[in-house]
């Protein structure tokens, strides 16, 4: 059966609009302290922190592999975070 494609687009937008559906994402927000990419932000910021102060007191922390380990993995949370967020932070 061959029906053109700006006939089922027509047909399309108006069940939409008898069924009161609306195009895009769903405008929900969650509190920002619910974001996985804003509590990985947090924890980067503060394990820049230490290594920074770190370099006062000579411990060496930035030194240590698993610190690079560290800023990895949350690297990644973050890009996961902001890969898979499905709502605004309101």
């Amino acid at each position: 059966m061959w029906i053109p494609n700006f006939i089922l687009k027509l047909v399309g937008r108006k069940i939409a609009q008898e069924a009161k559906l609306e195009e895009g994402p769903v405008d929900q927000t969650k509190p920002w302290y619910r974001s996985v990419t804003i509590w990985s932000d947090v924890f980067t910021i503060a394990t820049g922190v230490i290594a920074f102060v770190d370099k006062d007191f000579g411990t060496q922390i930035a030194a240590n592999h698993w610190y690079q380990v560290i800023l990895t993995v949350l690297g990644g949370v973050g890009i996961y975070g902001r890969a898979s967020a499905d709502q605004k932070i309101g």
